[in-house]
């Protein structure tokens, strides 16, 4: 395969996005991001296969994360919804594998997390910092990209005398204020659409999101 870093130079060099789909680079870079790409999936899901459902989305995901204009605003983060078992985190996960295997230093790269390591790490620290500032083992600020897997996930509880509804939505008005003041994004998988009883947080949502529906059937049985 052929240097994958000169490949993305000749593409970035060529403006190469039209329709969420690579046309005008040569056709050979094509075939490498489809090369890289499964190769990184199947190290995730050796099962994992392109269905018809998937094309689109993976056209506009992968020239997005190249950093190639297309269908997504590249300054938003991905809210990925679709119903359960159709492979929205399994999806994210080999994305973030085909990043840090091939684009490393791309700045695109993102920590993965979920509803219930959030609401977990709150019981054991009463704060969001992992998730927020995502402060290192050194006490240091570190913000990040993120991607919150099983967002709006039902969670009946309280977490000292807080609903933990109240504490997700919390952990993503900070996620806002970062990404308006760091450009740091986050990134979202849902059985759900981006909507919340809070008007503020609907509006917020809107300037942080492209949003991708997956449609098909569930892998799970």
């Amino acid at each position: 395969m052929k240097h994958i870093s000169k490949i993305i130079q000749q593409g970035n060099e060529k403006k190469s996005v039209n329709s969420g789909k690579i046309k005008t680079i040569e056709k050979e870079l094509t075939i490498e991001i489809k090369n890289a790409f499964m190769i990184s999936a199947r190290s995730i899901c050796p099962d994992f296969i392109v269905t018809k459902e998937l094309i689109q989305p993976l056209n506009d995901i992968c020239t997005y994360f190249l950093g190639l204009e297309g269908n997504l605003n590249l300054n938003k983060g991905i809210y990925l919804s679709g119903e359960y078992g159709v492979g929205k985190s399994t999806l994210m996960k080999c994305f973030r594998q085909w990043l840090a295997d091939w684009w490393p230093f791309n700045g695109n790269g993102f920590m993965v997390t979920s509803i219930e390591e959030i609401i977990e790490s709150y019981k054991k620290e009463n704060n969001l910092n992992k998730f927020t500032n995502c402060i290192n083992e050194d006490g240091f600020n570190n913000p990040r990209h993120l991607l919150i897997n099983e967002f709006g996930k039902k969670i009946d509880e309280k977490i000292y005398g807080t609903e933990a509804k109240h504490i997700i939505n919390n952990l993503m008005m900070i996620r806002y204020d970062i990404f308006q003041n760091q450009g740091k994004l986050t990134h979202i998988t849902s059985n759900s659409m981006p909507y919340n009883d809070d008007k503020a947080l609907n509006d917020r949502y809107v300037e942080m999101f492209n949003l991708i529906i997956i449609d098909g059937k569930s892998f799970r049985k």
